[in-house]
C-alpha cells in the first residue's frame, strides 16, 4: 500500500472521534444546535449511503468477483 494511502486510512480511521468531537462541541450552541447538527449527520450519511447501495448495485452486476475484493477492504467493508 502507497504511503498516501496508509496516511489516508489513518485519517479515515478517526473521522468517527473527528465528528463526535464536532457534535460535542456543537452542543454550546444549546440542545437545538446539537439536534440540528445531528440531523445534518442522518441526512448526509443516508444520502451517501444509498449511492453507495446503488454504486455497490452497479459494479457487482457488472463484475460480481468484485465482491470479495470489496468485502475484504477494511474501509470500504465497515461502509457495508
Amino acid at each position: 500500500m502507497p504511503l498516501e494511502e496508509s496516511v489516508a486510512d489513518a485519517q479515515l480511521r478517526t473521522a468517527g472521534d473527528r465528528i463526535q468531537a464536532l457534535l460535542d462541541a456543537s452542543a454550546a450552541g444549546g440542545a437545538v444546535a446539537r439536534e440540528r447538527a445531528g440531523q445534518l449527520i442522518r441526512e448526509v450519511t443516508d444520502l451517501y449511503g444509498a449511492g453507495l447501495e446503488r454504486l455497490l448495485r452497479l459494479a457487482l452486476r457488472a463484475a460480481p468477483e468484485m465482491a470479495d475484493e470489496l468485502a475484504s477492504d477494511d474501509l470500504v467493508a465497515s461502509l457495508l
